[in-house]
């Protein structure tokens, strides 16, 4: 049964399960586990990188990265939903089912929540699902898609996005957990802003080891201006902006129909990630106070490559399968993280996670599941689980047309196979210039294609 209430309600269900918990001292092995994920937010748009010259500030991210192992050749997918589907299931879409939006992951597909709670070593693990979940919006048995999946707490968007009629001040807040009714509420707290709050409270009454994904809706659209106490822009530009200056695409400053949005487009996507930013760096001082931050491992992860191409080629960044839809800012830092300041140019998808996770928590599996292989090695040595070929497919069709088909990559090569058609790139670390050597190039473009098809099979 769903029960609404009113947001002044809401507080006090918030606040009513009792004073934070005192600092907890976790076994050495079984550290917390944050997961961020940012929306919309691909390498270009990350000062830990080098593509734009005039990247957004994020003094708290890019202190938390050179703290730790920055993996220089991550891939996620070219969509929110497919990447949010693989990220926690440890699949590929072709095994999941989710190549397109408006698709549920599936209820007989073991989640990463439900193999920490299946497995001993893990089952002591608290965890919970805040923010965008964009996977399945249905009820099973009267508990709300994330539940029945496996999630112990939810709070966010189940939507995923805000709709026609939501933005970052106006949107729909799900909070559900087995032993409570679903709550549906209009929030009208920043959405960014918001979502920490409500992490920050969870975290707050555990008493065990706890692992939480937080999962931003920024920096995707709709564009605004957040509030100037949560970034820098407005000292580093002689306009005085408003949120009417923002183009408002949901697609970022693409836009919907792919084409580059306006210079102050660009500068209110900045200010959404340096919002963003502010927020990430009030959670750790929060967990810092509770004497939980030397215990607590973080993993950041775009969702996808960036809707804003101000240094990448036309219509060849998110919702495309070219690098520049796929490659995603990730790295790891905190609790078990002891090589500081390192860049990885090992091969990771944001299906590793899944089993990244699981290792650190303590399950005995060997280190690869699903398609999941474990990079918890790497951030201790340089030894560890060699993934040989990253990989990421989609299948869908727009207005704008269809994208269907999958890509695949090792150290120097990307294949990808769009709508039926083969294109080999030589890649180019410096930037998303990639040349074509389809014609030069026969072994390489053989091997890829059998590497690139056994994947899709799922062999």
């Amino acid at each position: 049964m769903i029960r609404r209430l009113a947001p002044v309600v809401l507080v006090s269900v918030l606040t009513f399960f009792g004073l934070p918990a005192l600092a907890q001292k976790n076994a050495p092995n079984q550290p917390n586990i944050l997961v961020i994920i940012s929306d919309d937010q691909g390498v270009v748009d990350s000062p830990e990188y080098h593509y734009d010259p005039s990247p957004p500030h994020t003094p708290n991210l890019s202190a938390l990265a050179n703290e730790g192992v920055i993996f220089e050749n991550a891939w996620a997918t070219p969509m929110c939903f497919t990447t949010r589907a693989a990220y926690l299931t440890g699949l590929h879409g072709t095994r999941n089912g989710v190549l397109t939006g408006g698709v549920s992951i599936q209820l007989e597909d073991q989640t990463l929540y439900e193999f920490l709670s299946d497995n001993e070593e893990t089952s002591n693990y608290a965890s919970a699902f805040i923010g965008k979940w964009h996977v399945g919006e249905d009820e099973v048995g009267g508990e709300s898609y994330p539940v029945a999946n496996g999630v112990p707490y939810f709070a966010g968007i189940i939507e995923g996005n805000f709709g026609s009629e939501g933005n970052y001040d106006r949107w729909n807040l799900t909070i559900d957990s087995p032993e409570t009714e679903t709550v549906r509420v209009v929030s009208t707290e920043y959405n960014t802003s918001k979502l920490t709050r409500l992490a920050e409270e969870w975290i707050e009454k555990q008493d065990s080891p706890w692992f939480v994904t937080l999962a931003y809706n920024a920096p995707h659209g709709p564009r605004h201006w957040p509030d100037e106490s949560l970034h820098g822009m407005q000292q580093r530009t002689e306009k005085h902006f408003t949120s009417d200056m923002c183009g408002g695409g949901a697609m970022g400053a693409m836009g919907a129909g792919g084409a580059a949005g306006s210079v102050d487009d660009e500068e209110c996507y900045n200010a959404m990630v340096e919002a963003m930013d502010t927020e990430v760096g009030k959670l750790l001082s929060r967990l810092e106070e509770l004497g939980q931050r030397d215990d607590t491992l973080i993993i950041f992860s775009g969702d996808n490559g960036s809707s804003e191409p101000t240094v990448i080629q036309d219509r060849q960044a998110k919702s495309t399968l070219y690098a520049g839809g796929l490659h995603v800012p990730f790295f790891a830092s905190g609790a078990g993280v002891t090589r500081k300041g390192v860049r990885e140019d090992r091969l990771v998808t944001i299906t590793d996670i899944f089993a990244t996770v699981g290792e650190i928590a303590g399950a005995d599996f060997g280190g690869t599941i699903h398609d999941s292989l474990s990079f918890a090695g790497y951030l201790s040595s340089e030894e560890g689980i060699d993934r040989p070929y990253a990989f990421s497919d989609i299948d869908r069709t727009t207005d704008a047309g269809t994208t269907s088909g999958w890509s695949v990559r090792d150290h120097e090569h990307m294949l990808m196979r769009l709508n039926g058609e083969d294109t080999l790139f030589e890649i180019n670390p410096d930037n998303f210039m990639y040349k074509d050597v389809t014609a030069s190039e026969p072994e390489i473009l053989r091997t890829l294609q059998q590497a690139g098809e056994r994947i899709n099979r799922g062999d």
